[in-house]
């Protein structure tokens, strides 16, 4: 895909400076009338053919009228498509929809990394809910101008595809967004995939449902009461927990249960006899009614004496397919039981679990790793499937004491920022970024393979 760097044409009216080359690619004359679109704007403009003698390798010029009405940014880098006879299309434009107080509070560098690796390649803003005209058919936002070295805010044209790194969704922008840019634009189409989503999507699927543990919607005692005489030890889950909040661990132990959870950052344990008296303690973990799952805990392996987990961050090329950009792996806090970073457990290089663990598989060749990623590959391409477009993924898994990986759930908007993992996977901070904005040029339809 070829870019053209945008400039002024201090000429009146509505003219667009087409370089010779592209005027041989598209047969264009001059004084040509044609149609140009950015986003959700267009107009119709006068061609202008440029001189030979002039220097314009790769750029391309606008009047100051037609820049003003489709809103183009100076000194932005764009591809042409042809979408009709007498019409071009001119991009990509990317947003990322964003939370109000990001906005409000200009906390717009979390983006920077987008900003800096979408480089000469259209146009990215930001953006928040309230932020979209629909008479204008225009959006309030930002854009990082790399030549100030700062966000600059702007009025622009509805983009072609949107990146929502909100969670949870807000379905009532998606609908307003889709009424003008279309269907299968917006990904992640689906941030918070609760614990039961997860569940239910993976159990249609003749390989993954062998890879879940039990799992059911907590609404009664007798709920309660068939998984702890099938199991010794269960966790109850709030249905859209992270970072491991509201999570109780409980262990049967003869006459008694014993629940396990954490009160802020600090450890509780708590002894009941009676089985009812879980919903009292669910009372106290959670100030508010909220539903959770019971879920058949498993029998780990430990690294060092300590519980482990694994984040799969898995993410959509340029071409539309699955990939792993990344795995980390986190062990428990000693005497602790959850992974979770706020839980106070911490990374763990994979090579260091890879040979500690390596005495206690059953077979010393398994290539856990590489079971790791196919499995979260297929998991992806289910929930895409079940809840797409997605794009970004963060998918947590476990092993047992036999070696067995199990898929525990899904995060629709991933973290990206991890302090260990880099070794093996050297290329994870610059993929976790340019997967995306490659997918979503795929979406646009300025991929390099299109």
């Amino acid at each position: 895909m070829m870019y053209y760097k945008v400039y002024m044409d201090d000429g009146e009216g509505k003219v667009w400076q087409v370089p010779p080359q592209l005027a041989v690619k598209f047969n264009l004359k001059e004084n040509d009338l044609v149609i140009l679109k950015f986003g959700s704007l267009s107009i119709q403009t006068n061609v202008k053919l440029v001189s030979l003698s002039f220097e314009v390798k790769q750029r391309m010029g606008f009047s100051r009228e037609v820049l003003a009405a489709l809103k183009i940014p100076e000194d932005l880098a764009l591809a042409i498509q042809p979408d009709g006879t007498g019409q071009f299309r001119f991009g990509p434009i990317i947003g990322i929809l964003t939370f109000s107080h990001v906005i409000r509070k200009k906390q717009l560098n979390r983006y920077i990394n987008y900003a800096n690796f979408m480089k000469d390649s259209g146009l990215l803003y930001v953006f928040e809910p309230s932020s979209i005209q629909p008479q204008t058919k225009t959006i309030r936002g930002f854009h990082y101008d790399k030549i100030k070295a700062a966000w600059e805010e702007g009025e622009y044209p509805y983009p072609n595809v949107v990146i929502d790194r909100m969670y949870p969704n807000d379905y009532k922008t998606h609908f307003e967004l889709e009424k003008v840019i279309g269907k299968n634009r917006i990904f992640n189409k689906k941030t918070l995939i609760n614990k039961i989503e997860f569940n239910t999507a993976l159990e249609k699927d003749p390989l993954l449902k062998d890879y879940i543990p039990e799992t059911k919607l907590l609404l009664t005692l007798k709920d309660l009461n068939y998984f702890l005489t099938k199991y010794d030890e269960v966790f109850l889950k709030p249905t859209d927990s992270m970072r491991g909040r509201g999570i109780i661990y409980i262990t049967a132990n003869q006459n008694e249960l014993i629940c396990r959870y954490m009160d802020g950052r600090i450890p509780v344990k708590r002894k009941i006899h009676k089985a009812e008296y879980v919903f009292e303690v669910l009372g106290q973990v959670c100030e508010y009614k909220r539903p959770f799952v019971i879920q058949a805990a498993i029998n780990r392996m430990k690294f060092m004496g300590r519980p482990f987990s694994f984040r799969v961050m898995t993410t959509k090329d340029g071409s539309g397919c699955w990939s792993v950009p990344i795995i980390v792996a986190k062990a428990a806090g000693p005497g602790e039981l959850l992974t979770n970073i706020s839980a106070g457990a911490d990374y763990v290089l994979l090579k260091d679990l890879g040979n500690w663990i390596k005495e206690q598989l059953p077979d010393k060749n398994t290539d856990f790793l590489n079971q790791l990623i196919n499995l979260s590959l297929k998991t992806s391409k289910t929930l895409d499937i079940q809840f797409g477009p997605l794009g970004k993924l963060g998918i947590d898994a476990v092993m047992d004491a036999s070696g067995k990986i199990w898929l525990i759930e899904a995060n629709g908007n991933p973290g990206v920022i991890f302090r260990r993992g880099q070794r093996e996977f050297p290329a994870w901070h610059t993929q976790v970024y340019e997967h995306p904005l490659s997918y979503a040029m795929f979406l646009a339809g300025f991929s390099k393979f299109q």
